[in-house]
């Protein structure tokens, strides 16, 4: 949606300067080059990925402070949106504790935000030298996921969850939600 938003925009300001550009008197009878013509860009446009891989994802979690010290952030809650079954998602939302306060941290490729929780978060921390990483259980489920979700290749996952030792996957179609539920430790379907 940001990105349609994004390339309308872009539409809208070629189409005034276009426009502009057309209505401008100029004398056609000079010759070379007007000081008002279009130039060239120097820098190349690096177009902004749809994606964040979870790991890039979490180093950018790690990066950050909350309160403005150097406490440890514990992760109790991972939610992807949108996934590739590379592990990349279109949004990765985060539950942290630090000093007794929840957040939930959402990271996108094109931003960060931090928003304090009052309510519950799963209790147990989670402890990422025991569980399988989202892209490592994608990978080793890949036929499962493919015969639950109805799907030649399973290009796009609607949502994955991890929290208190429990993966869900889930997906939409045609209103029907279907939820798979798979150890975090060793990736095997739970029911």
């Amino acid at each position: 949606m940001n990105r349609l938003f994004q390339n309308a925009f872009i539409f809208l300001v070629l189409a005034i300067a276009i426009y502009s550009a057309g209505c401008s008197s100029q004398d056609t009878d000079k010759e070379g080059p007007s000081s008002d013509a279009i130039r060239e860009i120097s820098e190349p446009y690096e177009e902004i990925p749809e994606k964040i891989h979870f790991q890039d994802a979490l180093l950018s979690l790690h990066s950050m402070n909350l309160t403005g010290d150097d406490a440890k952030v514990s992760i109790h809650f991972i939610r992807g949106e949108n996934l590739s079954i590379d592990g990349s998602a279109s949004l990765w939302i985060f539950g942290v504790k630090q000093h007794r306060t929840n957040y939930f941290i959402e990271i996108s490729p094109t931003y960060h935000d931090i928003i304090p929780w009052r309510a519950w978060l799963p209790r147990d921390e989670i402890d990422f030298t025991r569980i399988i990483s989202p892209d490592r259980l994608l990978e080793m489920n890949l036929q499962v996921i493919q015969d639950t979700y109805h799907m030649d290749e399973p290009i796009q996952i609607g949502e994955l969850e991890l929290a208190n030792g429990v993966y869900i996957i889930k997906s939409t179609d045609s209103g029907e939600t279907t939820i798979l539920k798979l150890d975090a430790v060793s990736g095997r379907i739970l029911y």
